[in-house]
């Protein structure tokens, strides 16, 4: 089972993390990871946190692709925080995901940091 699921899974990881990496590009430019302001934004509760796991491969990797690429799904899913509403999700959900539900992007993001925990 788990090999007949590893292609959805991981079509869903690269969909999820192409999209959030374009509205951080459109919110941050193009070397997000390297923008002090957005790194600063996200939490830093341990030692695997979404700040310091992308501080510690934008120290190695030099593209932003090479970061995209590389970073673990639990980055991804930390980005569907409601700490992200108002500067990434709310104006941009819409574009980036143009398929998604109407309803209201916090609503959407909410349903998708959900489902992205299910799948982890």
């Amino acid at each position: 089972m788990c090999s007949a699921l590893m292609m959805p899974v991981h079509l869903c990881e690269v969909v999820t993390r192409n999209a959030a990496a374009a509205v951080l590009a459109r919110q941050h430019g193009p070397r997000w990871p390297w923008n002090g302001a957005f790194r600063r934004r996200l939490p830093t509760s341990s030692s695997t946190s979404p700040r310091t796991v992308l501080e510690q491969l934008a120290s190695r990797v030099t593209d932003t692709p090479g970061i995209v690429a590389n970073l673990p799904m639990v980055f991804w899913q930390q980005l569907f925080t409601c700490r992200f509403d108002s500067t990434l999700w709310i104006p941009a959900l819409s574009r980036v995901l143009q398929h998604a539900p109407s309803a209201h992007p916090s609503a959407v993001r909410k349903a998708i940091h959900a489902d992205i925990g299910r799948i982890r």
